[in-house]
């Protein structure tokens, strides 16, 4: 269960959750279960230009994020949080790609451990 800890420190994840492996293997299962509806509502809010409902969106997403430790994903949607928390809903859309790519990332690293 070695992998790149910027996608998923699974050590990090498995000491938050006392070491059991198959808690955090369904933990990981259901986030990445919901990953692609999470990410079409997103891009809806950004679509629809509500800075409210992107920071709740982007909120949501690294809050699950960071409980997982899935830090490179976390990171991106921080920043698209900080951004729509501003208001500037066009900044934190110019984001969205990139966490498309890191969701990608992280589900290859998910998929690998089953």
């Amino acid at each position: 269960m070695v992998g790149d800890p910027n996608i998923l420190d699974m050590q990090e994840l498995l000491d938050r959750i006392g070491d059991d492996k198959e808690f955090a293997l369904e933990l990981l299962q259901e986030f990445r279960q919901s990953l692609d509806e999470d990410l079409q509502t997103l891009k809806k809010t950004f679509e629809s230009g509500d800075a409210k409902a992107a920071t709740e969106r982007s909120h949501a997403l690294k809050g699950s994020a960071l409980n997982l430790s899935a830090k490179s994903f976390a990171a991106v949607a921080r920043l698209m949080e900080d951004a729509s928390k501003r208001g500037d809903v066009e900044e934190a859309s110019s984001s969205y790609p990139d966490l498309v790519t890191e969701a990608e990332r992280l589900k290859e690293t998910i998929d690998g451990l089953s």
